[in-house]
């Protein structure tokens, strides 16, 4: 069972690519929806209370207080990372039990991480593919389809790895932003050649 990992700038493409890898029959750990799920557990929000007590209300995750309290403070903004990492990294290792439990084999399991060279996972995985996408489409997409504003867009590109830095470190590069055609053909390729390696 080998570990993909998929990444890419914000609005690269990696959930186009998701769903293709599911269609293929890859397993996929889903890290963002992996951590929506966290925020809704008591015990991670309680984690998360102590360490930022103005984000958590009626033992609630107020994602906007949260969003803006650790853009204040960048020691907040690591210390929620370090909770969503361990916990995420336990979640992970649950996910790759179930499948072995299974009985089903599985030759790949993809992780789906837009953080995998930041939070250091492409260190678990053997392989990385990165959706390469223009920066000013990824721009366009974010902003027409999202309801974002610049300066969150901006943001988010401060503190995440520039999304051409994710693609020079990665092993294949997938196109996204052509049609979803060539990005089929090029996941079938990775797919193949990864699984031809030793």
């Amino acid at each position: 069972m080998r570990l993909i990992g998929l990444t890419g700038g914000i609005a690269a493409g990696k959930s186009t690519a998701t769903g293709m890898l599911r269609r293929l029959g890859v397993p996929v750990f889903d890290t963002d929806a992996e951590v929506a799920a966290l925020g809704a557990r008591g015990d991670v929000v309680s984690e998360i209370g102590r360490l930022i007590p103005g984000a958590v209300q009626d033992g609630r995750l107020d994602k906007d207080a949260l969003r803006r309290l650790v853009a204040e403070d960048p020691l907040r903004l690591r210390g929620l990372e370090r909770i969503y990492h361990r916990h995420l990294r336990l979640g992970l290792a649950k996910f790759q039990q179930r499948l072995r439990l299974s009985g089903k084999p599985h030759p790949f399991v993809a992780v789906d991480a837009p953080l995998l060279f930041e939070a250091r996972w492409d260190r678990l995985v053997s392989f990385v593919l990165a959706v390469q996408t223009p920066d000013f489409l990824r721009r366009r997409r974010v902003l027409s389809g999202r309801g974002w504003d610049e300066a969150r867009f901006q943001a988010l590109e401060r503190r995440q790895l520039p999304a051409a830095e994710k693609c020079r470190r990665a092993d294949w590069r997938l196109p996204g932003g052509l049609s979803r055609a060539h990005l089929q053909r090029a996941l079938r390729r990775a797919l193949l050649r990864i699984g031809d390696m030793p």
